[in-house]
């Protein structure tokens, strides 16, 4: 059976090196195809058999793999973060009691998961372990305040302390 499969991938390969392409250049051109049923194809395979192929690359170059994903993580989160942290920097001229009186836990969650989806998730995981069972601990506060103190670094608010009413959150 695995001599068959070769057989079958030596002969794919040799087509595609008479046709002009290496096998980088032919998979790029495959990807990037503007032909309706070729771009169809590509994405039927990526969107049934994507998790296999990356796991198939992962199980070849763990190493590429890794920083791969690593690489796409890291461009997902810096794009979310400046649309988050712009939303969630207050105005300069806007009295830290004014800020605070419309601060709601409820709201940072709902507009963290709103505008950054995958930074929102990321926290929602990192203490989730910790969360099962009868901990008596409130996920979403931790998660929330995560989110608002890694948005507080981010836009420079120094010398603002909030208070984080825990009732705001239901369990």
């Amino acid at each position: 059976m695995r001599e068959d499969i070769e057989k079958r991938l030596d002969v794919v390969q040799t087509a595609v090196k008479s046709a002009g392409f290496s096998l980088y250049t032919f998979l790029l051109a495959f990807l990037n195809t503007c032909n309706q049923h070729q771009s169809s194809q590509v994405s039927q395979i990526l969107k049934y058999h994507g998790s296999e192929l990356f796991a198939a690359m992962a199980a070849r170059q763990l190493d590429v793999a890794n920083d791969w994903m690593l690489s796409t993580i890291h461009l997902k989160v810096a794009a979310e973060a400046k649309p988050l942290t712009r939303y969630f920097r207050p105005d300069q001229q806007t009295p830290v009691s004014q800020i605070l009186s419309r601060f709601s836990l409820r709201d940072v969650l709902h507009d963290a998961e709103v505008l950054a989806p995958t930074i929102y998730d990321l926290f929602q995981h990192i203490g989730l372990p910790d969360f099962v069972g009868s901990s008596g601990r409130n996920h979403n506060l931790v998660c929330a305040v995560t989110v608002f103190l890694k948005l507080q670094t981010n836009s420079g608010l120094d010398s603002c302390h909030f208070t984080l009413h825990a009732h705001e959150i239901e369990k």
